[in-house]
């Protein structure tokens, strides 16, 4: 098989489409891989840096502060099986096939742990990292580990996305096989199962007109236009704040190249070129970090007699208001999909969000727990794939059973409960509250909330 089978451009010599081909094979929806763009590097690099912003970096944690909740155990998903529970329920009649059953689930939660101790998260914030890092790189990617007899899964390998190359393989039989290749042509070339890859990236949200790399790299145009906007501000006011003297100087009769090259010499002396430091905040002068709060002018002046001196005021646009600097900022949360409430709106003012928050949850509240919900079903890949593999491995017969695999699912752990609190909007309201926790009972109104009482 040629190298570039799997690149969406690429035709074999049937005038055949070979990538949809295979990616319907393998299962595999998505057509982004980072080693087909050339790009990527380059671009991941710029997120990488843009993250390091302090506006950019709170949206960052702000969503992962959402999506992440670690419970007591150091877990920040629970196992799901309810579908699988659903799928198995009709057998539930015969006495041997619940017993099945009831092993099968028994299995699923063992491979659960075991897979969850395989990447180490019970101790640390391993998962919450790796949550900001796919919203900065757009792309994840591991290697599963077995022992050497290959029945358990004993550790998951993060592995860079820009050195795996998807591939079809041809068995002797006829079968075709999804594989990658990681270093493709290089001496430490590595050859290594679909079955022993996680890889998930930002195209999988499924928007067809996204063409960022990832949700970082979708901010870069809002935020660019606010920092300048920012930028320039504080530029104004800073030159606007500086006393400047022009010096008229009488040059008499010296002849006009004379005067060209006093001219060239004066400008050469007091030329100023001011530019602002994202990083560190500093207006640089001349490549300097430093301003002069007084500045000189010296001019000629051919038919004078005497020195002059006078004040030059500083003309210009006003640019003491900020209106155009909220709508910009507004703009910018608005791309970030954030609920603006999240945001101290008014520097002036002091923070007004508490825990519980407003009676009425808005809609851009319950857009934002649906829009972390998206990411979170990408995102569960990383646990859901090496379960099945788990299960698999256990269980060999299993392995064409794609029902069953659809029934492997996972529960985030919530500390903001959007959908219930919207659900309960109306009682919010009316409710009067006599002590600081409330305890809510109803199951079939709200759902069950992430801290024990």
């Amino acid at each position: 098989m040629m190298d570039d089978q799997l690149n969406p451009n690429y035709y074999d010599a049937t005038g055949t489409n070979r990538f949809t081909k295979y990616k319907d094979l393998t299962k595999n929806q998505s057509s982004n891989y980072a080693y087909y763009d050339m790009t990527y590097a380059t671009r991941c690099q710029y997120c990488r840096q843009l993250a390091r912003d302090v506006e950019i970096n709170f949206i960052l944690e702000t969503i992962c502060n959402e999506a992440i909740v670690n419970d007591e155990n150091g877990q920040f998903a629970q196992l799901n099986l309810d579908k699988l529970k659903l799928y198995l329920n009709k057998g539930y009649d015969n006495k041997k096939t619940n017993t099945n059953a009831d092993k099968l689930i028994n299995d699923c939660k063992i491979a659960f742990n075991r897979v969850y101790s395989a990447f180490g998260w019970e101790n640390n914030n391993g998962a919450w990292n790796y949550f900001k890092k796919f919203l900065v790189d757009g792309f994840l990617a591991f290697e599963i580990i077995f022992d050497d007899k290959h029945k358990n899964i004993i550790g998951i390998l993060n592995l860079d996305p820009t050195t795996l190359q998807p591939d079809i393989q041809v068995t002797e039989d006829g079968q075709e096989l999804f594989i990658w290749y990681q270093f493709k042509g290089a001496a430490n070339q590595r050859k290594i199962p679909n079955s022993n890859i996680i890889y998930i990236s930002w195209g999988d949200l499924g928007d067809t007109r996204n063409t960022n790399i990832s949700y970082v790299e979708g901010l870069t145009r809002p935020f660019n236009m606010l920092r300048q906007l920012e930028n320039s501000h504080l530029i104004w006011n800073i030159q606007n704040a500086q006393n400047r003297v022009k010096i008229t100087v009488p040059v008499g009769e010296l002849s006009e190249a004379r005067i060209k090259q006093r001219v060239s010499e004066i400008h050469a002396d007091y030329v100023e070129e001011v530019t602002m430091d994202d990083m560190s905040g500093q207006m640089l002068v001349n490549g300097e970090p430093k301003f002069n709060f007084q500045k000189t002018y010296i001019f000629e002046d051919r038919g004078g007699q005497v020195i002059q001196m006078d004040t030059v005021k500083g003309d210009g646009y006003n640019m003491n208001t900020t209106e155009e600097l909220q709508y910009f900022w507004r703009k910018f949360i608005l791309e970030s999909q954030v609920p603006a409430n999240r945001f101290l709106m008014n520097v002036a003012a002091g923070p007004s969000n508490s825990f519980i928050g407003d009676a009425n949850v808005t809609r851009e509240e319950y857009a934002f727990g649906r829009f972390i919900q998206r990411i979170q079903e990408m995102f569960k890949t990383i646990l859901t794939k090496p379960l099945w593999v788990q299960l698999c491995l256990k269980h060999p017969e299993l392995s064409k059973s794609e029902y069953l695999k659809q029934g492997l699912g996972v529960k985030y752990n919530e500390e903001n409960n959007i959908s219930s609190a919207f659900c309960a909007k109306d009682l919010f309201e009316n409710a009067y509250i006599c002590e600081a926790d409330i305890i809510l009972k109803n199951p079939h109104l709200l759902k069950k909330y992430q801290y024990n009482y």
